[in-house]
């Protein structure tokens, strides 16, 4: 990716479509016991156990809203109404594009779409698009995330929603981490995680979580869970009911 940009910056659009299009084609296998630790989560928030819970991801992939739609869930992108879950995709997503600001400037008329706000696609409408658009003037919204540097999502809507989360985060009771490799370089995600008050749970690494305790984290109580979702689902609960 980082030679890419260097080089063939062009180009990179065309590799965010096929990266939306690998992202789209995970998939859930749903059962009717509900084995999933995703689809025990979504049934959780059915039951309205985790009604005051915002679900946040870095992740591109669809996975949670599948669970949630097996459920019959409402969810929200960018918001969190009464009655809908929030699922706030905190470095886009697959199933995001950016819409025109003036439909009028759309690509068949030769001129440049202006940039506007996120729209959100079905899956099989987002596959659809990216498999079979013409254009590339606007790719899938995601962000363009190298290892030695944080670049910060292109879209303004999405810096505003991690600026929103940030300060939800600071002012949490509880905060469970589930997967993400602590990079303190990413300060908008790594920032308001090391310094909230929050007790702070983890499910990964236990090595990298030690070190981030050590050297990041500020305050505020800290616990590993497990090294995967599946072994410290039972801690990620009783964390996210307090």
């Amino acid at each position: 990716m980082a030679v890419l940009l260097k080089h063939h910056a062009p180009k990179v659009p065309a590799l965010l479509r096929q990266m939306a299009l690998y992202f789209l084609s995970f998939d859930i296998l749903l059962s009717a016991a509900n084995v999933n630790t995703y689809c025990q989560l979504a049934q959780l928030v059915e039951d309205q156990t985790l009604d005051r819970t915002l679900f946040s991801t870095l992740n591109y992939d669809c996975l949670l809203e599948i669970a949630f739609s097996s459920r019959q869930l409402s969810f929200n992108y960018f918001d969190d109404p009464e009655g809908v879950a929030p699922i706030w995709k905190l470095h886009g997503s697959c199933n995001f594009r950016t819409a025109s600001a003036d439909k009028s400037h759309d690509v068949g008329s030769g001129r440049t779409p202006l940039p506007g706000l996120i729209e959100h696609m079905q899956i099989a409408d987002a596959r659809e698009l990216w498999l079979w658009e013409s254009t590339d003037v606007f790719p899938p919204a995601m962000s363009i995330y190298l290892r030695d540097t944080y670049n910060q999502p292109a879209h303004p809507q999405l810096i505003e929603l991690l600026q929103r989360w940030g300060n939800i985060v600071r002012s949490a009771q509880n905060v469970v981490v589930v997967g993400a490799q602590p990079y303190p370089k990413e300060d908008r995600i790594w920032g308001p995680l090391s310094d909230t008050p929050a007790r702070v749970t983890y499910v990964g690494d236990p090595g990298a979580f030690n070190r981030w305790v050590a050297n990041n984290r500020t305050g505020g109580q800290s616990e590993f869970a497990g090294s995967t979702f599946d072994q410290g689902f039972e801690m990620v609960v009783d964390a996210l009911l307090q």
